[in-house]
């Protein structure tokens, strides 16, 4: 035994006791268990060279179902080849809770952003690797208590300190990435549980959302960029900041409709606010696209301006393909997804009001000014961003 330990120690095997019952790994390796997701406060020495527990699982310890053995044992390969095993100076880990923390990071940074978009958007093998990297064993009562312990989980995972302003902007996009994901898997599980010309409907409406999406992407690059490419080294961190931000009006969009349909609406209760009309949210468009100014800074205002137009427009297609979903619906149903839908232009109007500013590293000053999404509905129709901050500046 204290052979076959020195072994693994040597090579850092990426331990995988599936197929191996407790009294052939011993002491040894329960061991490395307790190291993989001990504090990194807790480790000795410098030096520490990485390595990987696989925890053995049931069917039932899943959220959302198992994977076969042979998807298991090719998604194991593929963290090893993305994510070698490397000897790593401790003081490199500062900010990260646990081994388990670090490596499970390094491998979707391996998977995602070494590996191209085909293993980015496998989304079952996702789901697996932070099955792997949460510690707790769960048995959801509700599908609202499952996606809980799916959002607690990439939180959890994204819950470290960033030392350089290159692991700020992996951060980000790492966040938005993941916000996208959960959007996928909600998306996926709403079609799922829908009959067939409701989730016709759907995948109509998701295609649209894409198309906007983009748009959101495209229109930001150009309002707040720069045509002689002198952006700042945290520009990628605002493109990453704003695309999260939109992809939470994603989750927003689905949550009502979905966990009243699943759980009932007994057990769910819907975030109900003053209307939003779809008016007032393109009336906010204009204004926005009248608040631009000429600057040597940024693009031309005309370019702005298209550039905002554009994402309006796909804005507009999307809720059309929205209220096709809607008029198939009926009663408690229609009602959630409704809701739902206001709830989205609530956030889209903050969103425009605030001039899309605040993304990136960004000054107190300029947070101070922003109007939160927990604004109440009295004080939504306040003064805008670009408002505030031309008081503030005696203009």
């Amino acid at each position: 035994m204290k052979q076959i330990s020195i072994i693994l120690s040597i090579v850092s095997l990426f331990v995988s006791c599936r197929n191996t019952k407790k009294n052939d790994c011993g002491d040894e390796y329960i061991n490395m268990r307790e190291s993989y997701y001990a504090q990194i406060e807790d480790y000795k020495g410098s030096y520490i060279r990485t390595f990987r527990y696989w925890k053995e699982m049931e069917g039932n310890d899943y959220l959302f179902g198992k994977p076969t053995y042979e998807q298991s044992k090719e998604w194991i390969r593929f963290c090893r080849v993305a994510n070698p095993a490397y000897e790593i100076n401790v003081k490199q880990l500062v900010g990260y809770e646990s081994i388990n923390q670090f490596v499970t990071v390094q491998d979707f940074y391996g998977l995602w952003y070494n590996r191209g978009d085909s293993l980015k958007f496998n989304d079952d093998l996702t789901l697996w690797r932070l099955e792997q990297y949460d510690t707790v064993s769960h048995s959801p009562n509700s599908e609202y208590e499952r996606f809980s312990i799916l959002k607690e989980r990439i939180n959890s995972l994204t819950e470290f300190d960033s030392l350089f302003q290159v692991d700020l902007n992996f951060w980000a996009s790492f966040k938005a990435d993941l916000q996208e994901f959960y959007d996928r898997v909600l998306l996926r599980e709403t079609i799922g549980q829908s009959d067939d010309e409701v989730a016709i409907a759907f995948k109509k409406e998701n295609d649209a959302w894409l198309n906007y999406h983009v748009q959101v992407d495209s229109a930001f690059r150009i309002i707040d960029g720069n045509p002689e490419g002198m952006v700042g080294s945290a520009w990628s961190m605002a493109i990453s900041g704003i695309r999260e931000d939109d992809a939470l009006i994603r989750e927003s969009s689905l949550n009502d409709f979905y966990f009243t349909l699943t759980d009932g609406p007994e057990k769910y209760d819907l975030e109900r606010h003053v209307e939003v009309s779809e008016k007032k949210v393109l009336n906010e468009y204009k204004r926005f696209m009248d608040s631009f100014v000429e600057d040597e800074a940024y693009y031309p205002v005309p370019e702005r301006k298209e550039a905002l137009s554009l994402e309006m427009k796909a804005w507009n297609e999307w809720m059309v393909a929205r209220n096709s979903v809607s008029s198939l619906l009926y009663g408690q149903y229609k009602e959630a997804y409704d809701n739902a839908t206001n709830n989205v232009r609530r956030i889209k109007y903050i969103m425009l009001k605030n001039r899309y500013s605040g993304y990136g590293v960004t000054s107190n000053d300029v947070y101070e000014l922003l109007i939160p999404y927990t604004v109440s509905d009295e004080e939504l129709d306040g003064p805008s961003f670009d408002e505030k901050w031309n008081h503030l500046l005696g203009n």
